[in-house]
């Protein structure tokens, strides 16, 4: 469990990169891949002969996509409303 430390060190700065330039979508993307780098690499330190990691990873992407789901259905209401 050496990574844990790591990951808050690592996602601190990064989160507040991201909330300064109101990009939640590129928070998401990298917040997303730097769990799934700690998830597969405790995966392969503590248990390498079983694929658990596959699991959360697949939660874990629920995130970006969600985000990208949101920009997409606000754009295109946007859209709509300049319609009318």
């Amino acid at each position: 469990m050496g990574d844990l430390p790591y990951l808050f060190v690592l996602w601190w700065p990064i989160s507040v990169y991201y909330a300064k330039r109101n990009n939640y979508f590129g928070l998401s993307i990298t917040a997303s891949l730097l769990t799934i780098f700690f998830f597969i690499s405790v995966n392969s330190i503590s248990s390498p002969q079983v694929v658990w990691a596959v699991y959360p990873i697949f939660i874990i992407l629920w995130w970006p996509l969600s985000m990208y789901y949101y920009s997409y259905q606000k754009k295109k209401f946007s859209l709509l409303l300049e319609e009318k």
